[in-house]
């Protein structure tokens, strides 16, 4: 797939909390540090709080200045590709999001092709983006990891890649849609879960349809929903996932929110590598499925993933071929200590 890349500034704000003041090793497990040691051993101490400490700083007037959510405004015109009448329709709005704590490229790598391609960034092997296969006779071999991937749709090109780059880790696929059927060349890495990450633990009820998208003489289909802190406790996870892909087409914004604001931090992803979404079509969103998310609501929702779950945005992609998606990827990183509040 071919990207278009943006970095730009921007602002976001409500009220905030952190997970732990005064984050050092010396305290806190290194588990608990998501990829602040890597960051910091590339880029300085200095320059991963200050960027942190600016993140903390945008103020609510800054905010002010982004288009907020309106109900006339913001409505689907009869064509999807027309301007909402307050932003543009493209991937500008995406600038929303703010500054970029770009991933160093001996961290960065790439899985997957075309609408599957996914950055990743911090992988266990530290070899990032010179990543080679690992043999089984290496010593990265005998770390031990774990990769989970919300939203399969039974497209497995990103499993098949990185799980050649990485035969010792442990795959977990989610998709509550489909019956997983995992490709023989990965039956002994992957386990496939029915299951979709939710806000909740609850069974949803959908409508069914025929393979003409037609709701006549199909049953309803069930679907088990899992909040992502007791899928933890299904697969017996005790430590960061080192890498989280996700493509669950507009579920991201309250899975993610809720992943940050409710995870104890030893269970937090040390990357997560998602397309975020800001028109959807799934009908089980009828909060906005039939208006288009405002730039102040993407500028506050970065902000409640830096001021709730310490994720920094370290990679942004536009997506070439959909104008209202962009490949990024968010990082655990802590501060040193708990910046200045801007207000």
């Amino acid at each position: 797939m071919v990207f278009l890349h943006r970095v730009v500034f921007v602002l976001a704000s409500l009220p905030r909390c952190i997970s732990s003041s005064n984050v050092t090793t010396d305290t806190f497990p290194l588990r608990t540090l998501g990829l602040r040691p890597e960051f910091v051993s590339l880029l300085g101490e200095e320059a991963v709080d200050r960027f942190i400490a600016n993140a903390w700083k945008r103020s609510v007037t800054e905010l002010q200045v982004l288009p907020k959510f309106n109900s006339t405004l913001h409505r689907k015109t009869a064509s999807w590709l027309k301007p909402d009448g307050s932003y543009d329709y493209g991937h500008s709005r995406f600038d929303a999001l703010g500054p970029v704590l770009q991933c160093p490229s001996s961290l960065i790598s790439k899985f997957g092709v075309r609408d599957e391609e996914k950055h990743v960034c911090g992988l266990p092997t530290g070899l990032g983006g010179k990543l080679a296969s690992v043999t089984s006779g290496s010593s990265e071999a005998k770390k031990s990891c774990v990769i989970i991937s919300v939203g399969s749709h039974n497209q497995w090109n990103f499993e098949m890649s990185i799980g050649r780059a990485l035969p010792h880790c442990h795959i977990h696929t989610l998709d509550c849609t489909v019956y997983g059927k995992i490709p023989v060349a990965l039956k002994h890495q992957v386990t496939f879960h029915h299951v979709c990450i939710g806000t909740e633990t609850k069974i949803v009820t959908a409508p069914g349809k025929n393979k003409r998208g037609e709701k006549k003489d199909v049953p309803d289909i069930k679907m088990q929903f899992m909040r992502w802190t007791d899928f933890t406790k299904k697969i017996g996870l005790e430590e960061p996932p080192d890498v989280m892909k996700m493509d669950i087409e507009g579920f991201e914004w309250s899975v993610l929110t809720d992943l940050a604001a409710n995870t104890p931090p030893h269970l937090l992803p040390r990357s997560i590598s998602l397309e975020l979404h800001y028109e959807t079509r799934i009908e089980t969103l009828p909060s906005w499925n039939s208006r288009l998310r405002s730039p102040y609501e993407i500028g506050a929702w970065m902000d409640f993933m830096v001021t709730r779950g310490n994720y920094i945005l370290v990679d942004r992609n536009d997506n070439e071929f959909c104008k209202h998606c962009s490949e990024i990827v968010i990082a655990h990183i802590p501060p040193s200590k708990e910046p200045a509040r801007g207000y």
